[in-house]
């Protein structure tokens, strides 16, 4: 969830041609990118049981990212406070409750993710059976 959001809605105090800029692009597009060759070309299987994985080590880092923020004044993860700019998060509620309705967003949405996979899985059982 959030790497897409940040593609949709940038919080870039730096513009273009600036470091950072290509940065946060070549971070954040790049993440989606090596994901969708992974699963495409290195031929990654996804299963069920992935997405509780995924769940629990967001919220590793989610709690990490609390401490970390907490003592060097970051915002990492927007685990303090939300950005100025406007977001998804606005939806979500105010702090801490966007954090907690972020739970089930992101549930869902690794959910929805799964269904290619799954749809996939089905017809290759399809396939050898026949």
């Amino acid at each position: 969830m959030g790497t897409f959001q940040a593609l949709l809605t940038p919080d870039l105090k730096e513009g273009f041609p600036h470091f950072v800029y290509f940065r946060f692009w070549t971070v954040h597009a790049g993440l989606v990118i090596i994901v969708l060759f992974a699963l495409a070309r290195l031929d990654w299987k996804v299963e069920k049981q992935h997405i509780i994985y995924a769940v629990l080590f967001a919220n590793v880092f989610l709690a990490l990212s609390i401490v970390v923020n907490y003592y060097s004044g970051g915002n990492y993860f927007y685990s303090l406070k939300k950005p100025d700019a406007a977001t998804l998060l606005d939806y979500l509620g105010d702090w801490p409750w966007y954090l907690l309705n972020g739970q089930f967003v992101m549930l869902i949405l690794f959910c929805i993710y799964y269904i290619p996979m799954f749809i996939m899985e089905e017809r290759r059982k399809v396939n050898k059976v026949n």
